[in-house]
């Protein structure tokens, strides 16, 4: 996993280092191709559940897919004006 990796980039990685297609995934996850191709271009955000599927399809644990979500969050809201001190 690559420090400035994206979620879908991650997928992506692991579903072709599982010689997987996308619609092979998609099948399995209950989701079509297209918005199987969404989430791997950062185009969709995946529920809890289908975060969970992935991993159990992908064979990795959902915590490193969790942690990518996170990390993208941690930057989004970084980029965001700063927070301001709340004053009483």
């Amino acid at each position: 996993m690559r420090p400035n990796e994206t979620f879908g980039e991650l997928v992506k990685k692991l579903r072709i280092s599982k010689q997987l297609s996308q619609e092979e995934l998609a099948h399995y996850c209950k989701k079509s191709r297209k918005h199987m191709s969404d989430l791997e271009n950062d185009k969709a955000i995946p529920t809890y559940d289908l975060t969970c599927t992935l991993a159990e399809k992908l064979e990795i644990k959902p915590s490193l897919l969790f942690n990518k979500l996170g990390e993208m969050a941690d930057q989004a809201l970084e980029a965001r004006k700063p927070f301001k001190k709340d004053t009483y």
